[in-house]
């Protein structure tokens, strides 16, 4: 009988299971900190996240050459890299 809780696989009764409610978000901080929010997935998975666009991004700005390389370094620290630098 559809009507009820129950569904029927196997002619065994089964309970169905209730959806869970959709997980909520966590709140950052002004101070960068995380406040966790207890009605969300754990942390860990939205950290991970987070810091592997933050390393994407930072590796898209790196120097892909040599003379890339020495540009931003003279861009830094305005004198040419020292003996060695190319190695």
């Amino acid at each position: 009988d559809d009507r009820s809780n129950h569904k029927r696989q196997n002619n065994i009764a089964v309970e169905r299971e209730a959806p869970l409610p959709p997980l909520e978000k966590h709140n950052y901080r002004s101070d960068g900190l995380l406040d966790v929010n207890p009605n969300g997935p754990h942390p860990i998975f939205e950290l991970i996240r987070n810091a592997e666009k933050t390393w994407d991004a930072r590796l898209a700005k790196a120097s892909k050459t040599l003379s890339e390389a020495v540009a931003e370094y003279q861009r830094r620290y305005a004198r040419l890299p020292p003996r060695g630098f190319d190695i």
